[in-house]
């Protein structure tokens, strides 16, 4: 007989069993992570009281809130513990005091960055890597010896003798790591910076069993603050091996290679560029043939080679004597993996020639070739590990040919200092470029590091203006109410330098616009971040709020504002900037409005591995990033507008992934358009677009425009953008007023849409000074036009991403790429569609 209740306690069962299957699976992969922070420098400068303060942890793995996460220090010697389960998995983070981003390690700076592997582990560190005196922990792997069964980390103790304690090692024996006995350490705080050292580790307090026996001694040079000095028992890497892979799907595609009968040998300077006993292997039938070498090399060697098929050099990678390949061996696990020849068959994009000139850097000592010989291009093409550079010839300038996707590529140069630091160009943004399909290699030119051709010094003082009228006029600030300014950033601590006269902006006398001066010094190219700071007063609905307080100034995207030091010994006036980037000519009157048509491609979001974008289930919103201008539009700065979900809701066109969202901005307020955009799941989980941190591009900005008058278009159709979660800046436009401008822009045309791709003749031409350049396109595309003079120059050039099908017209004022009137004359506009079509055509300018 059926048993309803039976039944049910039967499905309980296993809804109970699966329900402990899940629990085990998602939590299988989390580790206990042990974080340990030295803040025995804070609490003696009194940042730090242990009895009243306390210090936690916010970062990637807690949503940046260390409300739950708070460090402890059980034993009072300064040093704060937590420990935290934490999936595998890279991790960035910072150490905070009392909960206070303000008072975070490295304010404004980078976050620490931590890979969790398996197992229990531990991070340890001191507050913001500092220590007044050097401290130097030294560090040596010794499973190599474990392993030999020459070490055994229950009854043996390895220390250090050298120069620094006599060479005797009795009171400076090293510990095993809690997490890995196989690593010891001790931590060393009596030395002076600029110290040279020379020692030994040894095992048991024996010479005869120290390292390198009847060999040379370790030598170290002491640094500021704290250091660390990990090392291999003997310097022997047990973990080094080379692995070369070859991809030959190509090869077997086109029938020059058969898998099975053919073979790929590698011979190079290693082997004596003899591969008879270095066959690889496809073992797995994948078409990447594989070889892994512990032996023939070490690291720091700089390595000859090529792949050959048959063992025959007529049948080699590069034929007709082309190059071989090089390669630089490192330490440990490595893997060198490549196409046969280089050539990836479904690769979609062109090689790009890189050249950075390192002069300036040398002459200024900060780079040393003979020390540390190693430059960098790091960007979105190589998930900003770095690719290295050469100097073949000595001239200072590094340079490769490196093979870039199509689109668009950000990117930035880096050197090692001369004690072994990695030093990063540190421009206001990255450097951008939009890589185009080419069969020849693109040359981008050689520039400077940091775009700097001489390294001065200098000292001055600098003085930062800052107009509050725009926001007075919306209604959000009132100096009769007890409003008041300030300059935050990293010449005064982000504010909590105790000198009040680097923080606190003066109002100039009968005007809105406040200054102050501050001192600086340093080299040609610093740079410092900063950021306006509104007090509002007490009582204000908006008092204590930081994402109306600190400025989310628009020209950046929200990110910080970035001054560029000039080397020299003379002070500096910056030209007066506007509270979130307002400008008066922008702002839209009360009761007028404008309808503002957005589009975003959601090509990228389709493919995330983990809560892809699904077009027929998620929601797709836009979100207001600009409290002070959501306010004015009835919404809440970063947060969906619940009022009326649909109202700012995107729907999709129809065509290339592209969606629109159209709706209206209602006077008063800014031309500022900072937003953001996010999907929404059935089950209310969503993804959030991801901007670079607190930097340039945090979130995107688009302008609504003027008319050649100056007056804002009633309806307008902004550029597409595209959806991001990389954490890598989101799309800025320029904005068309403060820069003194007249921003050309494009207008789409409501009639029917075009069944091919055309470009018409200017109107009118000749002209003086503005002339309507319109063209159609079918489908959605790349779109490129530029304008060239008689010399062939580029006078002015416009890119739009996935511009979508339509008739448009671009209205070009006669003045090049500064804003500068060119003069009378021939010129030439051309249009490219992707790389399906381009036209040219020519018009006159005549004044």
């Amino acid at each position: 007989m059926f048993n309803p209740k039976r039944r049910r306690r039967a499905m309980r069962k296993i809804v109970m069993a699966i329900f402990a299957i899940l629990m085990m699976v998602s939590f299988g992969f989390a580790e206990n992570v042990t974080f340990k922070v030295n803040m025995s420098y804070e609490i003696s400068q009194g940042n730090l009281d242990p009895a009243a303060g306390y210090v936690d942890i916010a970062g990637s793995f807690n949503g940046w809130d260390g409300t739950n996460h708070h460090l402890t220090d059980a034993d009072a010697d300064s040093v704060w513990e937590i420990t935290i389960d934490i999936p595998q998995g890279d991790i960035e983070f910072k150490f905070r005091l009392n909960g206070d981003w303000e008072t975070s390690e490295f304010p404004g700076g980078l976050n620490r960055t931590y890979t969790v592997v398996a197992g229990d582990q531990g991070y340890d560190c001191w507050y913001n890597d500092f220590s007044p005196t050097p401290v130097v922990i030294f560090k040596v792997d010794m499973q190599d010896q474990i392993d030999q069964g020459n070490f055994n980390p229950a009854t043996d103790y390895v220390d250090v003798a050298g120069s620094f304690n006599g060479w005797d090692g009795t009171n400076s024996h090293l510990t095993p790591n809690a997490y890995n006995n196989a690593i010891w350490e001790i931590t060393v705080d009596t030395f002076s910076v600029g110290s040279r050292l020379e020692f030994k580790f040894r095992m048991n307090g024996s010479w005869d069993t120290a390292e390198f026996p009847g060999g040379s001694n370790r030598t170290y040079t002491v640094k500021e603050s704290v250091q660390e000095y990990s090392v291999y028992w003997n310097d022997f890497d047990y973990n080094f091996a080379v692995t070369f892979k070859v991809n030959m799907a190509y090869q077997i595609k086109t029938g020059s290679f058969d898998p099975a009968s053919d073979y790929v040998d590698i011979a190079g300077s290693f082997n004596g560029w003899n591969g008879e006993n270095h066959h690889l292997a496809d073992a797995d039938a994948d078409s990447v043939w594989e070889i892994t070498l512990d032996s023939l090399m070490a690291p720091g060697d700089v390595i000859e080679f090529k792949f050959r098929i048959n063992g025959n050099w007529d049948t080699s990678e590069f034929p007709g004597g082309g190059p071989n390949r090089t390669y630089t061996v490192l330490p440990g696990k490595q893997e060198y993996s490549v196409w046969w020849n280089d050539f990836d068959p479904y690769f979609v994009g062109s090689s790009v020639h890189f050249s950075v000139n390192m002069k300036a850097q040398i002459l200024a000592g900060g780079f040393n070739p003979s020390i540390n010989d190693v430059v960098k291009v790091k960007g979105t093409f190589d998930g900003w590990s770095g690719t290295e550079l050469s100097d073949a010839d000595s001239d200072s300038i590094y340079d490769a040919v490196i093979k870039v996707p199509a689109g668009l590529m950000r990117y930035k140069f880096v050197y090692v200092d001369t004690v072994g630091v990695d030093i990063t160009e540190n421009l206001p943004q990255d450097r951008e470029y939009v890589v185009e399909i080419s069969e020849e290699t693109i040359e981008m030119g050689t520039v400077w590091f940091n775009n700097v051709e001489e390294m001065t010094y200098g000292a001055g003082n600098v003085t930062f203006r800052v107009d509050m009228t725009v926001l007075e006029s919306l209604g959000f600030y009132s100096r009769e109410q007890g409003d008041s300014l300030e300059l935050r950033g990293g010449i005064n601590g982000w504010g909590s330098d105790e000198d009040r006269t680097k923080i606190d902006m003066i109002r100039f006398p009968g005007t809105e616009i406040y200054v102050l001066t501050v001192p600086f010094e340093g080299w040609k190219g610093d740079n410092f971040k900063y950021k306006f700071f509104l007090n509002l007063h007490d009582g204000h609905t908006r008092s204590g709020q930081d994402f109306f307080e600190y400025e989310l100034p628009a020209g950046s995207g929200g990110g910080d504002r970035c001054f560029t030091w000039h080397g020299l010994n003379a002070d500096t006036t910056l030209n007066i900037q506007t509270y979130q980037d307002y400008v008066a000519e922008g702002v839209i009157p009360e009761n007028d409005s404008v309808l503002v048509h957005l589009f975003i491609d959601m090509t990228d979001a389709l493919t995330y591995e983990a809560d892809a974008f699904d077009p027929a289930n998620d929601r797709l919103f836009f979100i207001w990033q600009d409290s002070w201008g959501a306010e004015l539009q009835g919404c809440e700065g970063g947060q969906l507008y619940t009022a009326d979900s649909s109202k700012y809701e995107y729907h999709y066109t129809g065509e290339n992934n592209i969606w629109e969202c159209s709706f209206y901005i209602t006077g008063p307020a800014p031309h500022a358009i900072m937003y953001t955009a996010r999907y929404v799941k059935p089950d209310g989980s969503d993804v959030q677009e991801e901007g670079a941190g607190m930097g340039y591009g945090r979130y995107r900005t688009q302008w609504l425009k003027p008319d050649n008058a100056g007056q804002i278009v009633k309806e307008q159709i902004l550029s597409t953008v595209r959806f991001s979660t990389e954490g890598l800046a989101l799309e800025v436009e320029p904005e068309p007023f403060a820069n003194g401008l007249i921003y050309t822009s494009i207008e789409k045309d409501y009639v029917a849409l075009p069944n091919r791709i055309k470009l018409e003749q200017n109107y009118p031409n000749p002209f003086n000074p503005t002339t309507q350049i319109k063209f159609s396109i079918p489908s959605s595309d790349m779109v490129y036009l530029t304008i060239y003079n008689m010399l062939g120059q580029t006078v002015s050039k416009v890119t739009y991403d996935n511009l979508q099908v339509g008739n448009y017209t671009y209205i070009w004022n006669g003045r090049d790429m500064n804003g500068s009137a060119v003069a009378s004359g021939v010129y030439f506009y051309e249009l490219r569609v992707g790389t399906q079509f381009r036209d040219t055509k020519k018009m006159v300018l005549l004044k």
